[in-house]
């Protein structure tokens, strides 16, 4: 490595410019050296302490050059820094050494005055010539250190040893001895303008592979379709330079070329950029988030397991479950779990149970003793690059909330690894111990050993409870086993400690902000109607008495239940609740169960009233009656827990602001309309198996059963994967 003495002469070279050291004095005892600036001549003055602050954490630089480099010279050093001698190959190593040697040797040798003094002469080329004594000693050293270093004599001249001292000389550095011998030989049989169109080419091409997809596995750039757009590109250049025989290379030629390009462009023409992406992704090195709820991470995914109908024992489907990881304690803030398939619905019912203060838990299970402790508003949310999260719906949501958010790339998820690494925690700590369980296909098991959905035996309910006790008490109190880290309620106290989460001024906010605006919906004497379904309270009577007896609206919907609205208010700004004058009909209504009430009204006698739907709800109720005890498919069971408003949103739509039931917890309601009633399984089976154990089950299974009919019975589990 280069060595460059700190004193006088020395050229310090930092962002502030290049400078050099003349004197050094004392002012008021401390240190400082005068110092010119290169580029204006100025001289000023700088405390050595700082100087010396700068070298050390590599802002300055040292130098013994004042005159500029040349760009060429500026590119070699720049190539070689921080490169030491040992990294350089063994043939060059053994090259600086014999060189540095004879340079060594030659000033040890020779005194002052006698390096030219003639010591006798030799015939050349017919020619007497004087040997002087640098030319004995050269040719000494060359047998001598040859023998040392190669194990054979090597050349050594006067003239080959003055050219080596001036290299050494110049910066002192044993780099510049290494010779430049990897070129030799070599010469361009390409004609430079063909090597520029074909280099030209490639980077056009390979530009415009970024932005196409591969089919199948066929690569999105080839090399023959490189070489037919290099020869159009050649066939031109001929017309300009008709006197030069322009010749496209062989196809090795070609490759040679294409090598030189970067690596993740050639990766992005084999693959496509998105498995391109994936070969040359980093490390997670991202800023880490300074608090708890700094940072939430969202994510859904089907579950691999089926949810059995509480009454009648039939498996609804694979539930979807979404959640929101916050990065700094890796806890679980929100989540949703239910029938409705990946929409703008999802994530806000993710988001809205993320703000509450989850004191629900208390009351519905208490037998859980570690409380919820994650809750608040996020701060920074990232969203998957789906289209359900580049809708409105979000964007409103995280406008009213005055939280920013980003998108994952596609099919990139080691960008979010806090929220994968949860989900595979999930799976492999809860997920794969629930009956129902959906078997991978390489385990290689027969069908009629185990079928998912004819073993499933856990009701949704049932399946809340499982999910509550298992993120409460083993997952969010819990370390993980491998490293030194914390457990989620840990660090979620120690990222809290400082920065306290922030809830919305009142709970009741959340039903309006995660909810649907609508424009021009009449106000008059009936109150302001939504999906035929009329609305009114004493809020909205006072607005019609100040703006006018039937005027238009503007109203936002909770999409979740239908029971209440609100009425946008522009004089005080404010938002109205007006609440639906069918209660009974409304209450705990989502807008999907409502709209299929509505179509199959129109079909049955096409009608579009309060009695219509009922009718229709009871019809529709007698169907799923009927039809769930047959051989449907898992689809068609799918949309029947869709449409009965199975999921966790609905079951907390009605929390109070601290998170908190109004009332007692309203019973799951089966497909006739009425309470469910879970039976106490048989003796002979086990009661871990059996559906209802869980604390959120006692109060529907005292419910009466209301129609005489034997319900299907809920088949036994039979598979190792248990309970525990």
């Amino acid at each position: 490595m280069r060595k460059v003495a700190f004193g006088p002469g020395t050229v310090v070279k930092s962002d502030d410019g290049t400078f050099e050291l003349l004197n050094h004095y004392t002012i008021e005892g401390i240190p400082n050296w005068q110092m010119r600036d290169q580029s204006t001549g100025i001289l000023c003055h700088r405390p050595e302490a700082e100087i010396r602050a700068a070298y050390d954490v590599g802002v300055a630089t040292f130098d013994s050059r004042l005159e500029p480099e040349t760009p060429e010279e500026r590119k070699r050093r720049r190539k070689r820094h921080g490169v030491p001698l040992s990294d350089l190959s063994e043939k060059k190593r053994r090259r600086v050494a014999y060189r540095k040697e004879v340079i060594r040797e030659v000033e040890k040798r020779l005194a002052p005055g006698t390096v030219h003094a003639v010591v006798g002469w030799v015939e050349r080329g017919g020619k007497s010539r004087p040997v002087t004594n640098l030319d004995r000693l050269c040719a000494e050293l060359g047998r001598e250190l040859g023998q040392k270093h190669y194990g054979k004599p090597a050349p050594c001249s006067a003239a080959s040893y003055a050219r080596w001292a001036a290299l050494y000389a110049e910066h002192e550095d044993s780099r510049d001895l290494q010779g430049n011998f990897d070129k030799r030989g070599r010469k361009a049989k390409v004609d430079p303008l063909v090597s520029d169109a074909i280099k030209r080419v490639m980077a056009r091409l390979l530009e415009a592979a970024k932005y196409r997809k591969p089919v199948g596995r066929r690569p999105v750039l080839s090399m023959a379709q490189i070489m037919t757009a290099s020869l159009d590109e050649v066939k031109i250049e001929r017309k300009r330079h008709p006197d030069r025989p322009l010749v496209l290379p062989d196809r090795s030629t070609f490759y040679v070329y294409y090598n030189r390009f970067p690596a993740e462009l050639r990766s992005i023409a084999r693959h496509g950029a998105t498995k391109s992406r994936m070969l040359h992704r980093r490390p997670g090195d991202r800023d880490a988030p300074e608090a708890a709820l700094s940072h939430l991470m969202f994510d859904e995914t089907r579950l691999p397991f089926f949810v059995v109908h509480e009454t009648l024992g039939i498996p609804l489907g694979r539930p979807w479950l979404a959640i929101l990881v916050d990065v700094f304690s890796n806890a679980i803030v929100g989540f949703y779990i239910g029938f409705e398939p990946p929409g703008d619905l999802v994530i806000a019912a993710t988001i809205r149970h993320a703000c509450l203060m989850k004191s629900y838990v208390a009351q519905d299970y208490p037998d859980i003793v570690n409380p919820y402790l994650c809750g608040g508003v996020g701060r920074f949310f990232t969203f998957d690059n789906s289209l359900q999260a580049h809708g409105n719906s979000i964007l409103q949501i995280t406008a009213d909330l005055d939280v920013q958010y980003d998108f994952t790339p596609p099919r990139s998820p080691w960008v979010k690894g806090e929220v994968e690494g949860a989900f595979a925690v999930a799976a492999q700590t809860f997920l794969q111990e629930m009956p129902g369980y959906v078997l991978s296909r390489d385990l290689h098991i027969d069908n009629h050993d185990y079928d998912p959905t004819q073993h499933a035996v856990i009701g949704l309910r049932h399946l809340m409870w499982l999910w509550h006790h298992w993120l409460l008490g083993v997952y969010h109190p819990n370390a993980p086993r491998n490293g030194t880290r914390l457990s989620p309620n840990q660090r979620w106290l120690d990222g809290t400690r400082i920065v306290k989460p922030c809830f919305l001024e009142r709970g009741t906010d959340l039903d309006f902000m995660f909810g649907i605006v609508r424009e021009g919906r009449r106000l008059d004497n009936r109150g302001v109607v939504y999906e035929q379904i009329y609305y009114y309270s004493d809020g909205i009577d006072i607005l019609r008495r100040r703006r006018g007896a039937s005027i238009r609206v503007k109203v936002k919907v909770n999409p979740i239940n239908l029971a209440r609205i609100h009425v946008w208010d522009p004089d005080e700004e404010i938002w109205i609740p007006a609440f639906a004058r069918d209660r009974s009909y409304a209450d705990g209504l989502d807008l999907h169960t409502h709209t299929l009430y509505r179509r199959h009204t129109d079909r049955l006698s096409g009608r579009d009233d309060l009695e219509g739907w009922i009718e229709s709800r009871a019809h529709l109720h007698g169907l799923i009656d009927r039809a769930l005890p047959d051989a449907l498919g898992i689809q068609i069971q799918a949309k029947i827990a869709r449409s009965m408003g199975m999921g966790s949103d609905r079951m907390y739509a009605e929390l109070d602001p601290l998170g908190r039931r109004p009332g007692s917890p309203t019973p799951l309601l089966g497909p006739t309309g009425r309470p469910l009633a879970i039976e106490g399984p048989p003796a002979d089976r086990g009661a871990g198996l059996a559906v209802g154990v869980g604390p959120a089950m006692t109060e529907t299974a005292a419910a009466p059963r209301q129609v005489a009919r034997r319900a299907r019975a809920i088949p036994v589990f039979s598979t190792d994967h248990s309970l525990g």
